[in-house]
């Protein structure tokens, strides 16, 4: 709706400034079953979307590209970070080991640690110094 493109934007720029570099985004056109709905691309110039961003046109009222959408995230976060996770899997009792295997300092792993911690792909016990991948990350892996 034209009135509440301010405010949409206002939402957007937000977002846009606390999302982490490299975060999955898909963009979804809501509301397609609608009679004068936004065309994705339509969406695409008026919030200022980059050429390669994904926009799918969709509908809560059928559904339409929600899964695809899941499924772009999900594939998205596999891609950047499969990797990283089985060696994370493989050193979750052994701080000192992952840090030789990714020859990083103190400093670095505590920021990677805390960086996946925030990104809710591990869980930390500080106290126990150790780390556990969580359960939804393992199903990627």
């Amino acid at each position: 709706h034209p009135d509440k493109d301010e405010d949409g934007l206002i939402i957007l720029n937000a977002v846009r400034k606390i999302l982490m570099p490299g975060t999955p985004i898909v963009y979804l056109a809501n509301k397609q079953d609608i009679a004068g709905a936004r065309h994705p691309e339509i969406v695409r110039s008026q919030n200022y979307l980059p050429p390669d961003a994904v926009i799918l046109p969709t509908t809560t009222r059928t559904g339409d590209n929600l899964d695809k959408a899941l499924k772009y995230i999900v594939n998205q976060i596999y891609e950047n970070y499969s990797s990283l996770l089985k060696v994370l899997r493989t050193y979750e009792l052994d701080i000192e080991g992952l840090a030789k295997k990714l020859d990083k300092d103190k400093i670095q792993m505590r920021d990677l640690l805390n960086n996946l911690e925030i990104k809710r792909f591990i869980d930390v016990n500080r106290q126990e110094r150790t780390y556990k991948v969580r359960e939804g990350m393992k199903l990627l892996m």
